[in-house]
């Protein structure tokens, strides 16, 4: 079975910043999916469209 690490809270709570400093060390063969970066590859984070999108490609 599967096994995920999930890092939720608001935005600037600090989820980036946290895994960049503490988790990825612990953890470099792990596939890593962020939807902000996935939406500021292509847009705007304002546009909640892009937002939509990049939410569902990231759970296939």
């Amino acid at each position: 079975m599967a096994a995920y690490t999930i890092f939720a809270g608001v935005n600037g709570a600090g989820k980036t910043s946290i895994y960049k400093s503490i988790y990825y060390e612990m953890n470099k063969t792990e596939n890593r999916i962020n939807t902000d970066e996935m939406v500021a590859r292509i847009g705007s984070w304002k546009d909640s469209n892009f937002q939509i999108k990049c939410a569902r490609d990231a759970i296939k």
